[in-house]
């Protein structure tokens, strides 16, 4: 039976101390968060006795750092106890003789959040919270996700939190009665007979179980696996009907529904039996439902792929074709000369017959090269594209066996605009259903008016003697369907990534209420009328075009060349070098450390496995499993593997894959990151990190990595993988520290990723200012992320060509003095009139209703041209102008872009040199599997960064030998992202006992000499 310890780990017991424990100060401290102004000084005045005068001043300064009162401990307050007796009352404190009742404690505790304007969590508090977490418990399955939003509720309301031990078990018992609400729910809504059909797929099927054939996702796009995952959508199609009607009754979120489904993909089918019937069948329909969909879109995603491969043959084809054109033409051209020599030996050209000219003709070329050599006389008048399409009535068997087979399958949906197109969809799909020749179809039964004009001649040919070509007609109407899907003018409303625009945004009724969506979402301008908005931006656009012009002129920047003409004066941008940071001799001195005493070292500072929680929240971890769980992490991350790391280590293969199966999934792998960074950004070196003393840059970029194995995400790409395919490995990367990251295809293009990724990191490093080279802008990023607090600040590679971006409120003849100037007016009517749906994409991006990069696709497509689309176009070109004015008109601006996207090409070497076994090619057959083999390499990164920023972070705080700016200067010349002093390589040995690291000697010898020499 599964079971739920009351008890839940939601947070390490870093991150508990962080929230209750009492704040450790410095001098500096001290000074600001134990100030006594005047109205502290007037209450101060109501308190008799020295010690709770200082109790006073001592949890006020406490709730200004945590909004918490701690407990009083003398101990630990030893330090602060004695500077507000000393600084404020001029009094030698006796800590053994501090003393306070506990009738005093409470008076002075309720003093204090009267004046602070808070209150303890009462009662009638605890039940609001009870209700919300009802709800909560239908949007999340992480229990910190939960914890997360009760503190950020609290806080709203000024409730000092209550203990820890408290939303342990309010969060389990709230998800442990949403459980069961689910599974009465489906006792309710199903029947016996339906019931069977679930349990029908934990039936061994001759050698295999029958769900293990559903788990399974297609390799590649071959016809075989296509035909496979056919079978699997048709198969799963009476049960995702029943699925269907139950999910909807359920109201959770897509993230509730992915995750219980998820547990059916990590369990084998002998395990899954084991647990109690109703939860069996929760997990089983919540998986149904996505796979079912999943199958779907894989279907989809392969009919793309299929019509695309056949437009890149029938281009190829027209190229051969064109060459073998002009090779003929040539040589038929010099037969004419045979033929012009008769006309010169002839001496009586009058006498001569046509007939005889014919016939002399027709000696030197048979029709089909006078008809060749006509059409290469006429070169510049003859349509090539013709060959394009010969290539489908020449190879017709090449799209027929395969796209045939997969467009049958497709059940879309089409705008009321393509009815023509829809007619002629189902015109195809009948003949083909019912299994009859398109070819024995009469002209007039073909549907013609959904053929563009470019097309008809190709499909049609002569209007006046039309002839439809059938070949060419099918495959027009799969083409126009692709185009269709790709524009989002056809979808299907049971997929995930193919669904109608209407259906992936937030519906009208949810955005009346917009006060509570803007607490929710913490979205700045959600409520602020549009033309507040554009006045203030009509401002800086300006004030940048002034600035930028001024300096210029004034020769104050060095980085626009001007080239004066004779009528007109043009720009160009001077070639700057890229910025080279890091300095990785200072590690080179270092004493190597392995790998193994690096985890260890990194778990003591953070216990970031704490965060591998069992898959079903049982079976406590033993003391033993830190070291396998380290064996799996080496093991997938340096993509050695589980059989390699056991024929190289004190481990058994057996213990670790059953580990592996157990801990080792995308969720505890993110929150074990997470740890690790957030232990990081504590670090006081961290901050010196920064670009910027305001803000936190980031940036963002795909590396390609190999795949040994076909998945459906792998795909060709010869600049990167020659012959072979691969994928795209997209990091998000911020002051050295990759603090997300996610795999996509290599096909995919990563201006999609860029808000996703940003808008999902969980961390504690929060950027604002976000850099991506030319890869990740579209049309909408500017907009997107200027919208959700964040600045776009992509590097552009020839930023002399995007200048017809730039863009203005005011007409471009005010301008026509300027050096730098706009291109095109802002379109301000437009953006005002779809404000509103504007708002409506913004709010389901804050939302997570979809994988934001779906929307973003969806809304940076150039086939997609309605008047929100172009009104978010318009508003986007307003962000893009300010960025690109700023980027022509600041050195430093520039320097940091490209120092920040430095650093994630840094960060990629790093990852290189992890995942280095087996050709650093991925040798799994999933892309969860890519996923998580993706997250170890990051969590061995990081376990490298946190060491090398913590060696930093001792000589800042520890050393006296040299004054804090002196340390400060020479730390900004060394970059944490540095492997030459660890070792991935030879044997390991998991289970010996870890002897530590001396970082006194270290730190004594080796870093002070360093740093006296450069800083």
């Amino acid at each position: 039976m599964e079971t739920r310890d009351k008890r839940l780990q939601i947070l390490s017991k870093s991150e508990v101390e962080e929230i209750y424990g009492i704040p450790k100060f410095s001098d500096e401290d001290r000074e600001l968060h134990f100030y006594v102004d005047s109205v502290l000084r007037s209450e101060l005045k109501k308190i008799r006795q020295l010690n709770a005068k200082i109790y006073f001043i001592l949890q006020i300064g406490y709730f200004k750092a945590k909004k918490m009162i701690p407990l009083l401990d003398t101990y630990l307050m030893t330090d602060d106890i004695k500077y507000i007796g000393n600084k404020l009352f001029n009094e030698t404190i006796q800590i053994d003789k501090f003393d306070i009742p506990i009738s005093s404690i409470t008076l002075l505790n309720t003093k204090i959040l009267n004046l602070v304007s808070y209150s303890f969590c009462k009662f009638e508090i605890k039940r609001d919270i009870e209700i919300r977490l009802k709800n909560l418990a239908k949007i999340y399955t992480k229990p910190y996700d939960i914890l997360k939003d009760l503190i950020n509720y609290l806080e709203s309301r000024k409730i000092i939190l209550p203990g820890y031990s408290y939303f342990q078990e309010s969060i389990g018992n709230a998800l442990s009665k949403e459980k069961k609400r689910l599974g009465k729910l489906i006792l309710r809504n199903t029947s016996k007979e339906e019931r069977a059909l679930f349990d029908e797929l934990l039936m061994k099927e001759e050698v295999i179980y029958e769900l293990q054939f559903y788990k399974n996702e297609p390799k590649d796009f071959s016809n075989k696996e296509l035909k496979n995952e056919i079978d699997r959508k048709n198969f799963l199609q009476p049960l995702f009907t029943i699925s269907q009607s139950i999910v909807s009754k359920f109201k959770i979120s897509n993230e509730n529904l992915d995750f219980y489904g998820s547990l059916v993909i990590y369990y084998t089918v002998s395990k899954l039996k084991k647990i109690s019937g109703k939860t069996i069948y929760l997990y089983l329909i919540c998986f149904v439902t996505i796979r079912y969909k999943k199958s779907y879109d894989n279907i989809i995603d392969s009919y793309i792929h299929s019509i695309n491969s056949l437009i890149k043959n029938s281009v190829a084809y027209k190229k051969n074709k064109i060459l073998e054109f002009n090779i003929l033409g040539n040589m038929n051209l010099k037969k004419i000369k045979t033929f012009i020599d008769y006309f010169l030996n002839k001496k009586n050209l009058e006498d001569m017959k046509f007939k005889d000219v014919r016939k002399e003709l027709d000696e030197i070329l048979d029709d089909e090269e006078k008809q060749q050599l006509s059409n290469f006389l006429s070169e510049n008048t003859y349509d090539f594209k013709k060959f394009e399409w010969d290539y489908f009535t020449n190879f017709q068997l090449k799209f027929k066996t395969n796209t045939r087979y997969l467009f049958k399958e497709l059940d879309l949906e089409f705008k009321k605009s393509e009815v023509d197109l829809l007619e002629a969809v189902n015109f195809i799909k009948g003949r083909l259903l019912n299994k009859k020749s398109i070819r024995s179809c009469a002209e007039s039964d073909f549907p013609l008016n959904f053929i563009p004009k470019r097309h008809q001649k190709f499909i049609i040919g002569n209007q006046e003697n039309p002839e439809i070509n059938p070949d060419k007609y099918e495959f027009l109407i799969y083409r126009l369907v692709k185009e269709r899907l790709e524009s989002g003018d056809a979808y299907f409303k049971y997929s995930i990534n193919f669904k109608s625009l209407e259906d992936d945004l937030v519906s009208k009724e949810e955005l009346k209420n917009m006060d509570l969506l803007e607490e929710k979402l913490n979205i700045p301008n959600l409520n602020t009328p549009i033309d507040k908005i554009l006045d203030a931006l009509k401002s800086e656009v300006e004030a940048a075009y002034l600035e930028v012009n001024k300096n210029i002129l004034a020769n104050n920047n060095d980085f626009v060349k001007l080239i004066k003409n004779e009528d007109d004066i043009t720009w160009e941008v001077k070639r700057e070098t890229a910025d080279s940071s890091g300095n990785y001799e200072f590690y080179g001195q270092f004493k190597k450390i392995n790998i193994i005493n690096l985890l260890n070292f990194v778990n003591h500072q953070c216990d970031f496995i704490s965060a591998f929680s069992h898959i079903l929240d049982k079976n406590k971890k033993k003391e033993v499993e830190t070291n396998i769980l380290n064996a799996c992490l080496v093991a997938f991350g340096t993509n050695i593997g589980l059989k390699g790391i056991s024929q190289v280590s004190d481990v058994k293969f057996s213990i670790l894959r059953n580990a592996a199966k157990s801990y080792i999934r995308l969720e505890t792998l993110h929150d074990a990151n997470d740890l690790i960074i957030n232990k990081i950004e504590s670090f006081e070196a961290f901050k010196y990190f920064k670009l910027d003393e305001l803000d936190l840059h980031s940036s963002s970029d795909g590396q390609k990595f190999g795949t040994q194995f076909n998945t459906i995400n792998s795909r060709y790409s010869p600049k990167y993988f020659g012959l072979e395919k691969g994928i795209t490995s997209y990091s998000l990367v911020s002051n050295h520290i990759p603090i997300n990251a996610k795999n996509i295809g290599a096909h995919e293009h990563e201006s999609h990723y860029v808000f996703d990724i940003l808008f999902n990191n969980t961390s504690n490093i929060n950027p604002t200012i976000h850099s991506t080279d030319s890869h990740g802008i579209n049309r909408v990023n500017f907009v997107i992320l200027d919208f959700f607090g964040y600045k776009f600040a992509p590097r552009y590679k020839a930023i002399k060509s995007k200048d017809n971006r730039l863009a203005a409120f005011d007409d471009l003849s005010s301008y026509k003095n300027f050096i730098i100037k706009p291109h095109h007016k802002i379109n301000v009517d437009l953006i005002q009139n779809e404000w509103d749906n504007i708002v409506r994409i913004f709010v389901s991006l804050g939302l997570r209703k979809l994988t934001q990069s779906t929307i973003v696709r969806k809304f940076s497509s150039y086939s997609r041209k309605n008047r929100t689309h172009k009104a978010l176009w318009e508003y986007n070109s307003i962000i893009e102008t300010l960025h690109l004015l700023q980027y022509l008109n600041d050195p430093v601006y520039r320097k940091q872009i490209s120092k920040s996207l430095n650093r994630g090409e840094a960060y990629h070497k790093l990852k290189r040199a992890i995942f280095h076994a087996n050709n650093g090619k991925f040798r799994v057959k999933t892309e969860v599997e890519q996923q998580i083999w993706s997250e170890c390499i990051r969590l061995l990164a990081n376990c490298i960064l946190l060491y090398n920023t913590y060696i930093i972070n001792q000589f800042l705080l520890n050393n006296k030998k040299y004054d804090f700016e002196t340390k400060v200067e020479a730390i900004k010349k060394i970059s944490p992202t540095a492997w030459q002093h660890v070792n991935f390589y030879g044997e390991f040995e998991f289970y010996r006992k870890d002897n530590g690291i001396n970082f006194s000697d270290m730190i004594d010898s080796i870093v002070l000499k360093y740093f006296g020499q450069n800083a």
